[in-house]
């Protein structure tokens, strides 16, 4: 399970609302010119995108795209939008899933939308939105964990 807070990439995200990742790839992971492979393909994938399990719990479906930075680069929200439609972006889903893919378990991943790109420094939004953000997530918890 992998609860926290996350970047959001566009209008279907709202700062500090909460959202269940239905799929999460690696932005930052590239082996096009090796595997001819769209980008964030791991090696033992064909597909970029890793799918989640899913809660009955309500809340909306997004899809995360990981990369181990965080920034305000033009590259990279290009990258997430149009290349790959994320919607929200942070610095470890992907990489949880992968683990858990490996260890064939089930993954869930739960995100609080702390800042949303393209609408003034991440950084700022961040320091400013997380409390409130995590708030709402802690807010949801007891529904997820019932149902789990």
């Amino acid at each position: 399970m992998n609860f926290g807070v996350a970047g959001g990439l566009n209008k279907n995200t709202k700062l500090c609302a909460v959202y269940q990742i239905a799929a999460a790839v690696q932005f930052d992971f590239d082996l096009v010119q090796l595997n001819g492979t769209k980008i964030g393909t791991l090696d033992e994938y064909k597909e970029n995108y890793l799918a989640l399990n899913h809660l009955k719990a309500p809340l909306d479906k997004r899809k995360l795209g990981t990369a181990d930075r965080f920034n305000d680069s033009p590259d990279d929200y290009a990258l997430l939008t149009k290349e790959l439609s994320a919607d929200i972006r942070d610095m470890e889903g992907a990489a949880i899933v992968q683990a858990a893919y490996a260890a064939e378990l089930p993954v869930y991943s739960v995100k609080a939308i702390s800042d949303v790109a393209g609408s003034g420094s991440t950084t700022e939004q961040y320091l400013a939105n997380k409390d409130k953000a995590l708030k709402n997530l802690q807010t949801m918890l007891p529904a997820i964990f019932e149902e789990l």
